[in-house]
């Protein structure tokens, strides 16, 4: 059986909740639940690799160095505490910058990649007054010591590609034996790895096109995690076809927030035994 994760990207302090909540309403309305990744302190001066500046900051907000907080007092903060039943914060790193080789988290030993993994999560569970289980690295780019400092903090790790060479020896056989699988999860310690085939799901997209694609997606994974990008669907006043034709296809089957796929994970792995 297959599980479900809906991962969107890029929440933070400068968005507006009600457009966030504009863009989703057909997959809230639905009842699915949502795995925001939100950053927790994010850098106004973030750019895309071609220049232009990140469309998930808000065109009203200032360009320039500063960081701003997610604090508890903010709309995007108070939204999620409203919604906590059916969306799950997850941290996004912690300021979306491009620290180290074009990454935040691409090129950091673990020590430092633990430090922002630390600050970031402190600093969402005080904005949503509550414990937040995933991570999930900018551009999902994480080295070795990114990925050990994950999995030694939080319960759920949402990633792309997992190259065996990043990871520990004694992890290696378990990367093996989930390649040979292609089931998509992959068991780090106490955490979860839970990885996505990649981001076709967009603006773009003819909306005929979403249910093959979720199926796609979802063949022979133990969780397909669907990767989202709010700020790509906020065009207009209406919900986007492609977005409606997302919360079609995916009725019927099981979409579960982060910590709860890791409890039936962990199941799963016990009754395997």
């Amino acid at each position: 059986m297959t599980i479900f994760l809906l991962r969107d990207d890029d929440a933070n302090a400068t968005t507006d909740p009600q457009r966030l909540e504009r863009a989703y309403a057909p997959l809230l309305d639905a009842g699915h639940a949502l795995n925001l990744s939100v950053i927790p302190e994010v850098a106004l001066d973030t750019r895309a690799p071609d220049g232009v500046r990140e469309r998930f900051l808000s065109e009203d907000s200032p360009d320039d160095d500063r960081v701003v907080p997610l604090t508890a007092d903010a709309p995007m903060a108070r939204w999620l505490r409203a919604h906590r039943v059916n969306v799950e914060p997850l941290v996004h790193g912690l300021t979306h910058r491009r620290v180290r080789a074009g990454t935040e988290f691409g090129a950091l030993d673990e020590q430092a990649a633990g430090a922002r993994m630390d600050r970031g999560r402190k600093l969402l569970e005080a904005a949503v007054h509550g414990a937040v289980s995933g991570f999930v690295a900018p551009w999902d780019a994480m080295s070795n010591g990114a990925i050990v400092a994950a999995s030694t903090r939080f319960r759920v790790l949402s990633t792309s590609w997992l190259d065996r060479s990043k990871l520990p020896v004694r992890w290696w056989g378990a990367h093996y034996a989930e390649r040979l699988r292609k089931s998509e999860t992959l068991r780090l310690g106490d955490a979860w790895v839970v990885r996505h085939r990649g981001g076709p799901i967009g603006a773009e997209l003819d909306p005929s096109a979403v249910a093959s694609v979720v199926d796609r997606l979802a063949h022979r994974a133990e969780v397909c995690v669907i990767v989202l990008h709010h700020w790509m669907f906020w065009g207009s006043s209406e919900p986007h076809p492609v977005v409606k034709a997302l919360s079609r296809a995916l009725t019927g089957k099981r979409v579960y927030r982060a910590a709860d796929a890791a409890h039936w994970l962990d199941g799963a792995l016990f009754d395997a035994a």
